[in-house]
């Protein structure tokens, strides 16, 4: 009796896998983007952000901050980050087993092989400035995910 009731018990935790579901998930997937595009939305990303020399206005409704990153005035945040790295990106590179796209930009000031970088996932939903400065020179050294294809 107890092992019926168990199985009832775990059975009704554990719903069984719709495979309308899974298939419909299958049809949304999206194909992992390649180094181009990833670069594409990173150099859209940081133009939108103000991180640019760009002089076209930034729509301070749509400001993400940078973690650790916090302003009481977002107009004063892009004033901060106005021309802070060159653009186009200086590379991209995959990362955390072809999970992420890590897309390298040089800084505007003199500091040799340091620059700032975007992270993203593979689809580009997920971008974001990461806080810290990275190496130029990984993005040139490491073989790419994409390159062993």
């Amino acid at each position: 009796m107890l092992l019926i009731f168990c199985e009832i018990f775990i059975s009704s935790c554990h719903p069984t896998l719709d495979k309308s579901k899974k298939a419909y998930n299958k049809q949304i997937r999206t194909l992992p983007l390649t180094k181009e595009e990833a670069i594409d939305i990173a150099e859209k990303f940081v133009a939108e952000q103000g991180y640019t020399a760009q002089t076209e206005p930034v729509n301070l409704h749509k400001i993400l901050f940078e973690p650790g990153e916090f302003a009481t005035d977002t107009a004063e945040l892009v004033k901060m980050r106005h021309n802070m790295i060159k653009s186009p990106a200086y590379g991209a590179k995959l990362y955390k087993k072809k999970t992420a796209w890590c897309v390298g930009f040089e800084l505007t000031i003199d500091d040799e092989n340091k620059g700032k970088w975007v992270g993203m996932d593979t689809a580009g939903k997920f971008v974001i400035m990461n806080k810290d400065l990275m190496k130029l020179d990984w993005l040139d050294s490491l073989p790419s995910y994409e390159e062993e294809k």
